[in-house]
């Protein structure tokens, strides 16, 4: 698995672009992966008061060469990493999701923070985790643009916080695959890192 880090070139104008629909910052990420069989890639936009930045996971290295001079204000940095999970183990997480429930076979954002949590605390249950603490924010309707469904909204949230490792295949797998729905729109990857 490979993480990326991209710092974005504001004054772009394919930048300026595709931040404000994320469908098309997702292709344009994809272009690193062209002509190949890249499995899974999830990525997060990390917005600053100065910088904006992206973190993509790969399955594969990527080709940051193949998207357009100008697009980064430095060099991608990519490193590889190998995950040690174990039971019982506590760690930092950061995670932005579209927490969602399905009501009459419609995909339905949940608005308030008491439902997200309990949503997050749903999928620590069937993926390997039990949150121990979280903190919500930057919670915000999403706008991107689908070539067959035209304009998609939806709500998102940033959940950071301590989770404790109930079973560490699942939660690997949650890493890899990624958590709940709106992957291509920067959601889903689940971030995690040693507790202080």
């Amino acid at each position: 698995m490979y993480i990326s880090k991209l710092v974005l070139n504001p004054q772009n104008r394919s930048v300026q672009r595709d931040l404000a629909d994320s469908y098309r910052l997702h292709q344009t990420i994809m272009k690193a992966f062209v002509g190949t069989s890249p499995g899974r890639v999830l990525f997060r936009l990390e917005t600053g008061p100065e910088v904006n930045c992206i973190l993509v996971q790969s399955e594969i290295r990527p080709q940051w060469a193949m998207i357009d001079d100008g697009y980064f204000v430095t060099e991608p940095t990519t490193k590889e990493v190998k995950l040690a999970l174990r039971q019982g183990q506590r760690l930092r997480f950061r995670l932005r999701a579209n927490p969602t429930v399905k009501r009459g076979g419609k995909r339905e954002g949940l608005l308030s923070e008491d439902e997200q949590i309990a949503w997050l605390n749903r999928k620590g249950t069937v993926h390997g985790f039990t949150v121990m603490t979280v903190y919500v924010h930057d919670q915000r309707f999403e706008v991107g643009k689908s070539g067959s469904e035209g304009e998609v909204r939806m709500f998102c949230a940033t959940f950071d916080g301590h989770l404790t490792v109930s079973d560490p295949e699942k939660l690997l797998q949650a890493v890899e695959n990624g958590i709940g729905s709106g992957k291509g729109f920067g959601n889903g990857l689940l971030s995690l890192a040693r507790a202080e």
